[in-house]
């Protein structure tokens, strides 16, 4: 059963994966999942997990918030803090049913899915997001926070705080010779990549992000092969930083 609709399955009509990818072309900068009620349908959004409603926008009506000044694109909306300074996000609202500061239970119904926003057809935009302390000032700052893929958790609990997540580290090519691994790294400097070396076991491997998001580590590997380094990969396995 779905923890985010309130009575029909979730069907994800735009992915993680795909916000990422336009994330990093630079045709859009939040990153989540799209989705609606199977098949196609509206259905009224409920609170994924229990926590406090820090943000509400409800420019139609005007009474739960203020106008979207922000240009957000997210039309009405809602940001609930949860347990861990998790937060999560429901967006294009068509109805908001819920006030800033109040407390909502796992399951209290937030709104109703509308097409308000940036925004081509009735859905739900559903973000969560990991802040790095609770939440405060610009809740968009994204140096406050990062996003994590919500298609694991649509059906089950937000993460632990205890539990500990590896990062993938997305490399494009692995060099026995440090010249060969400097041409590349520049090359890609050039190119508009944070490019990094590490030396592990004898190779020189040029690094160019370091995510915990499975999602993000893919949409990156995708952006270099799409640039031409088809030896790009993900690795979980780290090493001494080189100096450029």
């Amino acid at each position: 059963m779905s923890r985010i609709l309130l009575t029909g399955n979730n069907q994800i009509t735009y992915t993680y994966e795909k916000h990422i990818v336009n994330v990093a072309a630079g045709t859009a900068w939040a990153k989540g999942i799209d989705m609606v009620k199977y098949k196609s349908q509206v259905d009224k959004i409920k609170a994924h997990s229990a926590g406090r409603v820090i943000k509400v926008i409800d420019y139609l009506s005007g009474t739960n918030g203020v106008p979207d000044n922000e240009g957000m694109g997210y039309g009405n909306y809602v940001m609930i803090l949860h347990e861990n300074n998790y937060v999560t996000l429901y967006a294009h609202l068509e109805t908001v049913y819920v006030k800033e500061g109040i407390q909502v239970k796992q399951g209290d119904v937030l709104g109703l899915m509308g097409n308000t926003g940036s925004s081509y057809g009735a859905h739900l935009h559903f973000e969560i997001r990991k802040y790095k302390s609770e939440p405060a000032g610009n809740l968009h700052d994204v140096s406050t926070y990062e996003w994590i893929n919500p298609t694991p958790y649509l059906e089950s609990d937000l993460p632990k705080e205890t539990e500990q997540k590896e990062y993938e580290r997305v490399q494009a090519g692995s060099f026995t010779v440090k010249a060969n691994a400097m041409r590349r790294a520049n090359e890609l400097k050039k190119k508009g990549f944070d490019a990094i070396i590490k030396l592990y076991n004898g190779n020189y491997r040029v690094q160019v992000g370091a995510y915990q998001n499975h999602g993000n580590a893919v949409a990156m590997m995708e952006k270099l092969k799409t640039a031409g380094y088809s030896d790009a990969y993900i690795t979980t396995e780290s090493g001494e930083d080189i100096a450029i």
